[in-house]
């Protein structure tokens, strides 16, 4: 599908622009020296890891640099391609039927 296509294309730019981001910073800087699981991306590609979890306005939710296009636009394939699932799965049942 074209959607997946695009989705690894995306997901390979921003492997890149991470390796690039952790070239320039040094180390992913822990605001609490703790190494989190779970990190907001957009944090995380301005080279700051974040725990995702009650981390609710993001500094950089207005952002419209590489990284933070490049997540934004993830998350618009990530939806297309379960709306387009959610839609194969529903004319499925609906011939079975």
């Amino acid at each position: 599908c074209d959607l997946h296509e695009q989705r690894r294309s995306v997901k390979k730019l921003q492997r890149i622009l991470r390796r690039q981001t952790t070239e320039e910073f040094g180390k992913m800087v822990s605001l609490n020296g703790i190494a989190p699981g779970y990190t907001c991306s957009r944090c995380r590609s301005h080279g700051f890891c974040v725990p995702k979890k009650f981390h609710a306005p993001c500094p950089y939710s207005n952002c419209s640099c590489e990284g933070c296009s490049l997540y934004n636009h993830l998350k618009l394939l990530d939806k297309q391609i379960a709306e387009t699932k959610c839609n194969q799965m529903t004319s499925l049942n609906g011939t079975s039927s």
